[in-house]
């Protein structure tokens, strides 16, 4: 007996719906617009801020804290209608002809499994913009909203880890749980917390990336990478560069740190304006491993942070959402979560993303290992994985002509590099 139609989840009342705008060609990305534009152009990074932007935070200190709560709702707003052209409202026609993919996670959206499905999503991190939180120095900046979204999904797929490895992938993500809430806490943004977004941004600037500038997603792996392992205890994070995973590094560190889970990060560049449909197969396998933590990309000019697909749709967690700074208490803690599914178009992703696999265990790794290598028979895989001896499980060839790209210089030397198909130099969106 055929079920009936499962009807989309209702938008979060603290958000803005998300439109279904009619079918239209996919957006044509800027090339000069870095990942992230969204909202006004950072400010520069100075010991002392322009008078320009000491003058807003002055002005912005004598707003009551009502007018600042009307004027974040307008925001809001704003974003909830550019986010229309591209983001889509879960399906409300699906049944259980159709399928959901939620990071290694199958449901058949018939009644009870469309319930699981909503539930499952909703214990996924969402980390956004956040205002009102004290400034990152040496700059005034008591906002990211604008251009943090990359840095809040790199937080949100590293809370994911964390929570895989300590909680497990059912765990419960409520303030009742301690162990959830002490993990928490160290996203929260305050200077002094692990990994928040003073840290992040203030490791940026190692990676010669000013406060205040747009990340992308080699940038931020590599920030991951080194708060990781600055945090007590350390989690070791390996970054693939130039689209190669070489077995002997993943050894090696875990040889350094027995008995601990590994994060694997992996930056790739899939094509010039927007992902190439050669390697839509690929994301979507890649989304189904059980290893997998999701992936941080989006569309042209904005972050998202992507756990699933549904049909020839993504589904991801948009950042662009501005909410008061997070202390990890009880009374906020839920402000980290949604139960509202967005879809992102295939045709209309970003070609700069990273993709986000979490290890607790030599015996995970080495089945995802195995699944590798069924998955390159299957489709076209644009990573090589390079054993101990220097051999390579896969070509990082890309097809068509399309360079797979693992750093960010700016885009139109990766425009020019792609099109030449001459170098494995990568850009960030």
């Amino acid at each position: 007996m055929e079920n009936a139609p499962t009807p989309a989840p209702p938008p979060s009342a603290s958000e803005p719906p998300a439109a279904t705008p009619p079918s239209a060609p996919a957006p044509v990305a800027d090339a000069t617009t870095p990942h992230g534009t969204q909202g006004p152009p950072p400010q520069p990074t100075t010991a002392s801020p322009p008078n320009g932007v000491s003058s807003v935070s002055s002005l912005w200190s004598t707003v009551s804290s009502s007018a600042r709560t009307v004027l974040t709702q307008v925001e809001n707003g704003i974003r909830g209608l550019l986010s229309a052209a591209d983001l889509r409202a879960f399906p409300a026609d699906v049944s259980a002809s159709d399928t959901a993919f939620l990071l290694g996670r199958q449901y058949p959206l018939d009644g009870a499994n469309a319930a699981a499905f909503l539930a499952d999503f909703a214990r996924r991190p969402r980390l956004t913009y956040r205002n009102q939180f004290p400034p990152i120095a040496p700059t005034s900046y008591t906002s990211d909203s604008g251009w943090g979204c990359m840095i809040r999904v790199g937080q949100s797929l590293l809370l994911e880890s964390l929570l895989r490895f300590k909680l497990g992938r059912d765990g419960e993500t409520v303030a009742s749980n301690p162990a959830y809430m002490e993990i928490v806490s160290m996203f929260r943004d305050d200077p002094a917390a692990s990994y928040s977004i003073h840290a992040m941004a203030t490791k940026g600037q190692e990676l010669d990336t000013a406060i205040g500038q747009w990340f992308g997603p080699n940038i931020m792996a590599q920030t991951v990478k080194k708060l990781a392992a600055e945090t007590t205890p350390a989690l070791p994070v390996v970054v693939a560069l130039d689209a190669s995973v070489f077995v002997a590094d993943i050894h090696a560190t875990w040889k350094a740190n027995p008995d601990r889970p590994l994060l694997l990060l992996v930056p790739l560049r899939l094509g010039i304006d927007v992902l190439h449909p050669t390697y839509w197969p690929f994301i979507q396998a890649c989304l189904k491993s059980p290893y997998s933590v999701g992936i941080a990309g989006g569309r042209p000019s904005s972050a998202l942070y992507i756990v699933g697909s549904v049909r020839e749709s993504l589904l991801v967690l948009d950042p662009h959402f501005t909410q008061p700074a997070l202390a990890a208490t009880a009374e906020d803690v839920a402000t980290c979560h949604t139960p509202t599914p967005r879809c992102l178009p295939l045709a209309s992703v970003d070609p700069s993303l990273c993709l986000g696999f979490a290890f607790r265990t030599t015996e995970e790794w080495t089945a995802w290992l195995a699944w590798f290598n069924e998955l390159k028979d299957r489709v076209k895989v644009p990573i090589c994985v390079h054993d101990t001896f220097g051999g390579a499980h896969a070509s990082a060839a890309g097809a068509s002509g399309v360079e797979v790209l693992s750093d960010d210089s700016d885009m139109e030397e990766a425009e020019a590099v792609a099109s030449s198909s001459a170098s494995t130099t990568a850009a960030g969106p």
